[in-house]
């Protein structure tokens, strides 16, 4: 069932009057109940009235003599009133409103000044609304995909190489990592001697490290905390 902006109630009587300020609603962007073109042939009336009242954000009551002697008016105005919605009066006439109305009325015969009336009270139209529904689930799932991807992002085991003979950082030295589960991962030193080499998740404790570069020696594996950097002395080859 579809939603509404405003859900109109009045009598039949006043239709002449209703119409406009319905026509300049629904110009203006405001989605509007107005049972004479919302109530398909064969629906239950007040079954129909009731879950609209419901889907509306705010009843309008077109107050009168008429609508105060309607059936159907007073069943709108009390099933909004049960639901906690928002009730505009709109005063067509002198008609005193019913008590359980506290709010000021509408006296205001013309259309656009009845709408400058209601505006500050209709708040956010029901597009701009769902749009704003429609962004915040969008930034809602991208923040859980963010979340998501950060949680499982891989990590680094990094460190850095030097030279026994000045202690000089080491480029081009190959490293190749083996983790717990025997999966293998290769990386290089940079100029300053680094490496950082992207490991998917879980992270053990310690890997198996292995580094080679030519001219210099490193001929077996050595256990590799993750915790922290990992400094590696080669030797100059002899």
């Amino acid at each position: 069932m579809p939603r509404y902006d405003i859900f109109v109630s009045y009598s039949r009587a006043d239709n002449s009057r209703v119409l406009p300020l319905v026509e300049l609603l629904r110009s203006r962007g405001y989605r509007v109940f107005y049972d004479q073109k919302e109530i398909l042939v064969a629906d239950k009336w007040k079954e129909r009235l009731s879950r609209s009242v419901v889907k509306s954000r705010v009843l309008l009551l077109c107050w009168s003599r008429e609508a105060a002697a309607s059936e159907y008016v007073r069943y709108e105005l009390f099933r909004a009133e049960g639901l906690r919605k928002p009730v505009l009066p709109w005063l067509l006439d002198n008609t005193e409103l019913p008590r359980l109305i506290e709010i000021q009325g509408i006296v205001e015969a013309e259309a656009a000044q009845v709408l400058d009336r209601l505006r500050p009270r209709l708040g956010l139209q029901l597009r701009w609304r769902r749009a704003l529904e429609v962004l915040a689930v969008f930034l809602l799932a991208v923040a859980c995909l963010a979340s998501y991807r950060y949680a499982h992002r891989p990590w680094l085991l990094s460190g850095t190489v030097r030279s026994t003979a000045d202690e000089s950082p080491l480029a081009g030295v190959t490293v190749e990592v083996t983790t717990p589960n025997r999966s293998h991962y290769k990386g290089d030193t940079q100029t300053n001697g680094r490496y950082a080499i992207s490991i998917p998740l879980p992270k053990p404790a310690a890997v198996d490290v292995l580094f080679r570069k030519s001219g210099f020696q490193s001929d077996h594996e050595i256990s590799v905390t993750t915790t922290h950097d990992y400094v590696m002395y080669l030797r100059p080859a002899e």
